[in-house]
């Protein structure tokens, strides 16, 4: 079995694409590893393009919110011009997608592709839990 799991960022808003009758929703997820390196903290980020054929998902999909992302992938490449090289790419099909954090002024949202379960709260940031 093959399986990915990913915790990261949004690169932009999810997109409702068609191909062959079949709609999904496309989008980038980045993923940041942090070192320090004395008294500078290093960042590299790696960027994978995602997928999903939940579209009802797609509408919380927006620009750096943090998602919980499991699926399957696909080792692609493509030709850079910028770099003059072909540069590997990972496709991920994502079949499990759950909102870690929204934008502030939209609330929060969890959607599990799986189960299709919707949560919103009002905007409070949870602070409406009983303990």
């Amino acid at each position: 079995m093959q399986v990915i799991t990913l915790i990261g960022n949004l690169g932009q808003d999810a997109e409702i694409k068609e191909v062959n009758n079949n709609k999904f929703a496309a989008f980038s997820v980045g993923c940041t590893i942090r070192k320090k390196n004395g008294d500078k903290v290093e960042e590299k980020t790696t960027w994978y393009d995602c997928s999903t054929n939940n579209l009802k998902v797609a509408e919380f999909l927006k620009k750096g919110t943090k998602i919980y992302l499991q699926g399957r992938f696909k080792l692609d490449t493509y030709w850079s011009e910028k770099l003059n090289k072909w540069v590997p790419k990972i496709n991920i099909f994502s079949t499990d997608i759950e909102l870690l954090s929204a934008k502030k002024e939209e609330g929060t949202a969890t959607e599990k592709t799986g189960t299709q379960a919707t949560t919103e709260s009002g905007g409070n940031g949870g602070d409406d839990l009983p303990f």
